[in-house]
């Protein structure tokens, strides 16, 4: 029995310890398993690391975009501001259109059936409507010799426009040594640079012998196609291309001595000339802009500023002549010629000229020109 019972103790032993070998394979198997649930943790995180990374690039792209769009944006506004500045008016929308307005002259000066006595301190005068082409009055007669004094500067402007350009930039010389004691001037000085639209300002606001001088000059060289010309001989050579042109407009009765209208015997002009005269520079819208200026500051291209200021009283808003509808054109005076005026006004749409010649003062041809100019308004 006691062997027996030994027995019985051993196998129990044994299955113990069979029980006991099994568990630990077990949990030795359950222990394998952690690495891989590691793993696909590791696997899982860095998914998500990849995800977050993704949308970090995302960020940057849309980051990108708005950049983008920003710029657009500003593009847009630069856009936005330039179509701006182009539709902002400017001094030719304010005046009439010249294409519908103004026709340089294919004929004479017609005199109206219709004038009547007009009381005038000129000595000779014209009233003429561009629209109906018709002399509405006159005193003194069409082709009567008359000195145009600085109305001379219109039709310098217009031949200097023909060889150069507006912004061509020119530098006063000797030039200004053939400007007479004596003479408006807009204070243009040796090696002042102005362009040739200034320079046309200069002659039309302040009425500068100077300007006209300078730019008669730069252009009689352009028109021989030599930079080095004398300074006299290229404003002989402008001149001549004055009265040469002259011709072919139709200016029969006209004759140019010099640039700017200082006085000259042979240097003259007639009421049938004048109005011609007159059409032809209303053609010319740069013309037009500075007749039209009271004052204006200007700055040179050589760095010097300078202003100008009208001699007309019509575009003056503090002189009792001030009209509204006058767009200029040119004053004048010498001994010779005495005070004169030739004006522009607009009136039912289209363009009313008058012309006096021979005032005995300033003023009086500021009273004259009102007088006719009403005449119009009067119908």
């Amino acid at each position: 029995m006691r062997h027996k019972s030994l027995s019985q103790t051993v196998v129990f032993l044994l299955v113990i310890l069979f029980a006991l070998s099994s568990c630990g394979s077990s949990q030795s198997s359950e222990n394998s398993c952690i690495p891989a649930n590691t793993c696909i943790s590791e696997v899982n995180s860095g998914e998500a690391t990849t995800e977050e990374t993704s949308g970090e690039t995302e960020t940057e792209v849309s980051s990108n975009e708005a950049e983008t769009k920003v710029t657009s944006n500003e593009a847009e506004t630069e856009v936005t501001s330039s179509e701006a500045k182009t539709e902002m008016p400017t001094i030719s929308e304010t005046t009439p259109s010249q294409s519908t307005e103004v026709t340089t002259p294919s004929q004479e000066p017609h005199e109206s059936t219709e004038a009547s006595e007009i009381a005038l301190n000129a000595q000779c005068a014209i009233l003429y409507d561009c629209g109906n082409d018709n002399v509405v009055h006159i005193k003194g007669s069409l082709s009567d010799r008359i000195y145009q004094a600085s109305i001379t500067k219109l039709y310098t402007a217009y031949i200097a426009l023909k060889y150069l350009s507006s912004d061509e930039v020119v530098e006063a010389g000797n030039e200004l040594d053939l400007v007479h004691h004596g003479s408006s001037i807009a204070y243009i000085r040796k090696g002042h640079r102005l362009t040739a639209e200034m320079l046309i300002e200069g002659m039309l606001i302040p009425s500068g012998n100077d300007a006209a001088y300078v730019l008669a000059a730069a252009a009689g060289r352009k028109i021989a196609s030599d930079e080095n010309l004398s300074s006299e001989i290229a404003v002989e050579i402008f001149v001549n291309e004055m009265n040469r042109i002259a011709k072919e407009d139709g200016l029969l009765q006209t004759h140019f001595v010099n640039p700017d209208g200082y006085h000259d015997n042979e240097h003259y002009t007639s009421l049938n000339d004048i109005v011609k005269i007159a059409r032809i520079s209303l053609s010319e819208p740069l013309i037009v802009k500075y007749t039209s200026l009271y004052t204006d500051k200007v700055y040179y291209a050589s760095g010097e500023n300078n202003t100008w200021t009208n001699t007309n009283k019509l575009l003056d808003p503090d002189s009792q002549f001030y009209r509204k509808t006058v767009i200029g054109l040119k004053t004048g005076h010498t001994d010779e010629a005495g005070y004169c005026l030739v004006a522009a006004e607009v009136s039912g749409g289209r363009y009313i000229l008058s012309a006096v010649f021979g005032c005995q003062t300033s003023d009086m041809r500021f009273v004259d020109t009102t007088t006719l100019l009403n005449v119009i308004k009067a119908k």
